[in-house]
């Protein structure tokens, strides 16, 4: 702060946090379904409603990085690129300041945030990048799904996927052209029939319970 006002040129360089503002579009449950194997803390804003959520997600990150404004505009855009959901885009303003509110918050235990990828100027993020680009015909979600996607983990990503589409309030068919069209677009795709008799019956499970609230 200078005489009360924010500063870039007085921000003490140093942090181990990542914020993200969501605002609506997105809803909580989508984001905690995406974001279930890192470690987070998640609060609703002032603005938020049960029908147009609004929140913020806070990630402490693997490391605790020093950069210039420039770099770290640069870093912020990388994590953007990276989500497979959109974002406020002024959180990359090296001089935010972060309000907090009294609503809906919950934490979530998991691995820390990995940033070695999306650190400019490095050789990770150069990988990262290209990576990123060989999915230019995919949307982001799908991408993230693809890009998390192991020989022990095609599963559970997929079911992620659909309980995403399931959110999305489309219905059983529309969910399931969707999972089988993203299977047959992964590297190692699983045999179809696997896809609907695991994932398929998780999402219609879910299908339920949403549509009987």
């Amino acid at each position: 702060m200078n005489n009360g006002y924010r500063d870039a040129s007085h921000v003490i360089k140093g942090f181990n946090l990542i914020c993200l503002d969501i605002d609506d579009g997105t809803s909580m449950d989508m984001v905690k379904l995406l974001l279930n194997q890192y470690k987070f803390f998640m609060h609703s804003t002032k603005r938020s409603t049960e029908n147009h959520n609004r929140f913020r997600v806070v990630l402490p990150m693997s490391h605790k990085l020093k950069l210039n404004k420039e770099d770290y505009k640069q870093f912020m855009q990388n994590i953007y690129d990276f989500l497979p959901f959109d974002v406020d885009m002024q959180t990359s303003d090296y001089a935010r300041k972060w309000a907090t509110h009294n609503g809906k918050y919950s934490y979530h235990d998991g691995e820390l945030f990995d940033v070695v990828p999306f650190i400019p100027k490095t050789k990770a993020a150069i990988k990262q990048k290209a990576l990123l680009n060989t999915y230019t015909n995919l949307n982001n979600l799908e991408r993230w799904v693809i890009t998390n996607s192991t020989d022990q983990g095609r599963n559970n990503s997929l079911t992620r996927y659909a309980f995403v589409c399931v959110d999305l309030k489309q219905d059983l068919n529309t969910v399931q052209n969707n999972v089988l069209a993203l299977n047959n677009k992964l590297p190692k795709p699983l045999a179809e029939q696997e896809v609907l008799s695991t994932v398929m019956i998780s999402a219609s499970k879910k299908i339920i319970a949403r549509d009987s609230k």
